[in-house]
């Protein structure tokens, strides 16, 4: 399965990095962020968020101009 990851990481200015990974499970996913995360960013994060990543092709779109009344 293939999951979005958001780190929020550093101590005066707070930045966040993104990434995309991939697991037989969560438990799969979440070691391959461990092992991926940059040293720098994983001394100064305090919040990750790890979420499955949508598929374009999956999303419904509404039909036609939502804003044309």
């Amino acid at each position: 399965m293939d999951y979005q990851v958001t780190v929020r990481y550093g101590r005066t200015h707070v930045r966040y990095h993104t990434m995309d990974v991939s697991g037989d499970d969560f438990r799969d996913a979440l070691e391959a962020v461990a092992e991926s995360l940059p040293d720098e960013i994983a001394k100064e994060a305090d919040l990750l968020e790890m979420r499955p990543a949508s598929d374009p092709e999956d999303r419904e779109y509404l039909e036609g101009d939502p804003y044309d009344s």
